[in-house]
């Protein structure tokens, strides 16, 4: 192994940091809007409260010095195409340096209580966590905005797990 490279040890600590951030982050907004979360229909705005949470969260990391974005459909200056979505993909929030797929962190994405149909963002994360792809994020995350508590689906390395 390359000096440079990191070791499966190092991958899986990084992934369960990356994790942490965002659940950290969702389990405040959950404190802080109860209200907001039992309310039909209010994905995107629960996805920007959570986005402005986690954005805290990263500036006060080691990751500080990456882009986070909401619904961020570039692959530099092209759509941010896969091989299940030539047209190109969207994902809720992004970890990463923009115009750059060096460093690629996490892709999430969310539903609602009341459209918990996982397979098209379960799809969408398998091709930007594939190691053969363009992307390569580290880990992708599906989270459930459940009424009174989230769950969460994990993506690596372009296959569904059910814990990291």
């Amino acid at each position: 192994m390359k000096n440079c490279e990191m070791s499966s040890v190092d991958i899986a600590k990084e992934r369960k940091g990356l994790f942490n951030l965002l659940k950290t982050s969702v389990n405040k907004i959950y404190s802080n809007y109860p209200k907001v979360i039992k309310i039909k229909g209010l994905e995107q705005c629960v996805a920007a409260l959570i986005y402005a949470q986690l954005f805290q969260e990263v500036s006060a990391s080691e990751y500080a010095d990456l882009d986070l974005n909401s619904e961020y459909n570039k692959n530099c200056d092209s759509v941010k195409a896969t091989p299940n979505f030539s047209k190109g993909v969207r994902p809720d929030i992004i970890l990463h340096r923009m115009w750059s797929n060096e460093e690629n962190k996490i892709a999430i994405e969310f539903k609602g209580w009341w459209n918990n149909k996982s397979s098209k963002d379960i799809k969408k994360l398998k091709d930007l966590t594939d190691p053969n792809g363009d992307y390569k994020y580290l880990i992708g995350v599906w989270v459930l905005l459940g009424k009174d508590n989230p769950s969460f689906k994990f993506v690596i390395d372009g296959e569904e797990k059910d814990s990291l």
